[in-house]
């Protein structure tokens, strides 16, 4: 049973202009917010593997100068940014195949 509320409702939300069949309607949204996700994975994807090219230039800066944790071990430090690094370029590679794999 339709009220009135409903009925104006659906005269104002599909036009006569853009009256495509509902499934169609629904198809075209799914891709568009497909593509959009791609979008975003795609560029989370790229930052994380920006950021983990950085950590491993910054890995190696660190063991070549010898840097060392302050205190009485004097731990060096340079394998923990690259376990940094490697888990950022992890992230990087899983966003990649997210977003190919959303834009299907």
């Amino acid at each position: 049973m339709t009220t009135r509320r409903t009925a104006l409702l659906d005269a104002l939300a599909a036009p006569a202009i853009l009256a495509i069949p509902r499934a169609q309607a629904q198809e075209v949204t799914l891709r568009l917010n497909g593509a959009i996700d791609a979008f975003w994975s795609l560029l989370w994807a790229a930052t994380t593997l920006l950021i983990a090219e950085r950590m491993w230039a910054g890995m190696f800066d660190t063991f070549r100068h010898g840097m060392r944790t302050i205190g009485l071990l004097a731990l060096s430090y340079w394998w923990a940014i690259g376990i940094g690094a490697f888990c950022f370029a992890l992230a990087g590679v899983a966003a990649r195949l997210a977003s190919s794999s959303r834009h299907r």
